[in-house]
């Protein structure tokens, strides 16, 4: 599994990403993420 540092810079830069399919890959990975409760990487500035 992802460390918490590079889950934080790859989901700022996936949902800040200029190209719309990878900005919903960003969103669909985090919404995955939330329903099995990985709460840990919504620190993101």
């Amino acid at each position: 599994m992802m460390d918490t540092v590079k889950q934080d810079s790859s989901f700022k830069a996936g949902l800040n990403s200029a190209d719309l399919q990878i900005r919903d890959n960003s969103a669909y990975a985090r919404e995955k993420l939330l329903r099995i409760g990985r709460f840990d990487f919504l620190e993101i500035d």
